[in-house]
């Protein structure tokens, strides 16, 4: 066999290789995300059982507050345990038909369940919510535009309506922008690009 055929073999044993490895990493991710979805739905089903049957607004519960209604403590955080897992309300998406369960703290664990508390909180105004970028997840959060709504309930029953200001790509090597400059809108979710050197980022603030 001469070189160049030894060589014109080796191009399409790596061509097959890298063929296969892609199609795999495909399969892959879309078994990741459905059984994401699978374990979302499931956490999402149970909490709204648990959660108050109806909902006040935002407004509302600022008025409860003032009146020792409800507590004052903004740094106390209501959760909801389902299997074994903290939650801490639901957000809806209506651009992208997006609802999903948020889970109180972030893992590398928790997020293959569902979105994640990254930081703040709601009572701060700063909350960031982080999530895999599953077709079922946050995959489609580029397509938000300045205007959409995001819907979010906690799971004592406040509902918070935010409207959305901006969409950008942060570096990930300075994903600690986000955090940082988290107080100049009320809420802000993320996801990494499919290359994972970015993170797509939402900015919203309340209405």
């Amino acid at each position: 066999m001469t070189k160049r055929n030894k060589l014109g073999k080796a191009f399409i044993i790596l061509g097959a290789v890298s063929l296969f490895a892609a199609l795999f990493l495909v399969l892959w991710n879309k078994y990741e995300s459905d059984r994401a979805k699978e374990s979302a739905d499931k956490a999402l089903s149970q909490l709204m059982e648990k959660m108050p049957e109806t909902t006040i607004s935002s407004e509302e519960a600022q008025q409860l507050k003032d009146n020792g209604s409800l507590t004052s403590d903004d740094s106390y955080i209501p959760t909801i345990e389902v299997d074994g897992n903290l939650y801490i309300g639901v957000i809806y998406i209506p651009a992208i038909d997006t609802e999903l369960p948020v889970m109180k703290d972030w893992s590398y664990a928790n997020l293959d369940i569902a979105p994640c508390r990254y930081y703040g909180q709601i009572k701060n105004s700063n909350l960031i919510i982080a999530a895999h970028n599953y077709a079922t997840f946050f995959d489609r959060l580029d397509e938000l535009n300045a205007g959409d709504e995001i819907f979010y309930v906690t799971v004592d029953g406040v509902c918070y309506e935010y409207e959305v200001t901006q969409t950008e790509l942060i570096d990930g090597g300075n994903s600690y922008i986000m955090r940082d400059n988290s107080d100049k809108w009320d809420l802000t979710l993320f996801t990494c690009t499919w290359s994972g050197y970015s993170r797509v980022t939402v900015r919203a603030v309340l209405k």
